[in-house]
């Protein structure tokens, strides 16, 4: 029994870390390039303030990512454990399901109490200082938030264009700003 219970462990962490990994990768990407996309093209933010955003915005991917590795983990062990046919090998033998995924319960609690944590205290502050350090970021050069060519319907009544920006000037170049009226442009 401590062989098998080794055995299953064994693969079952190794696939954890492995999905673990793979997740909290696709997931990060995802919000680094959601929300950092343009400080990403902005050559005065340097590479430690985007590592120091990465690392801020980890613990909250990994309350997301987390739960996703537990399950595809128990999934490919419990299923290439039924595929070897080593489920009806252990069922042949006396041993019931609840035996042999019991160190697989071990885990899924370990993990869940890490989760808990996570989610409870740590991702919340890391989230609330990375919205504290982009806004520090964007009060510094908030040229780097507008974009070329492309309208800015963020105030009232009125539409934003900037034809050129250079951000290492801090200028803006061809502005034009559209009033409009009842979704009319007005003179």
């Amino acid at each position: 029994m401590k062989i098998l219970h080794r055995h299953l462990l064994t693969s079952h962490l190794l696939n954890l870390g492995l999905t673990l990994v793979v997740f909290t990768f696709v997931l990060l990407l995802g919000n680094i390039f959601k929300e950092l996309v343009s400080l990403l093209a902005n050559p005065n933010v340097g590479l430690l303030t985007l590592g120091h955003f990465f690392l801020l915005l980890l613990p909250y991917i990994l309350s997301f990512s987390m739960p996703m590795a537990l399950m595809a983990a128990t999934l490919l062990v419990m299923g290439r454990v039924s595929a070897d046919n080593e489920l009806t090998a252990c069922r042949a033998c006396g041993v019931s399901l609840f035996e042999v995924a019991l160190p697989l319960f071990g885990v899924a609690a370990v993990l869940s109490f890490a989760s808990l944590y996570v989610n409870s205290s740590v991702a919340p502050m890391t989230k609330y200082l990375f919205n504290q350090a982009f806004i520090e970021i964007i009060l510094k050069q908030p040229i780097a938030l507008l974009e070329e060519g492309q309208p800015i319907r963020d105030f009232p009544n009125m539409v934003l264009f900037i034809g050129k920006r250079d951000i290492r000037s801090q200028t803006l170049k061809d502005v034009r700003v559209v009033m409009m009226e009842n979704n009319e442009v007005t003179q």
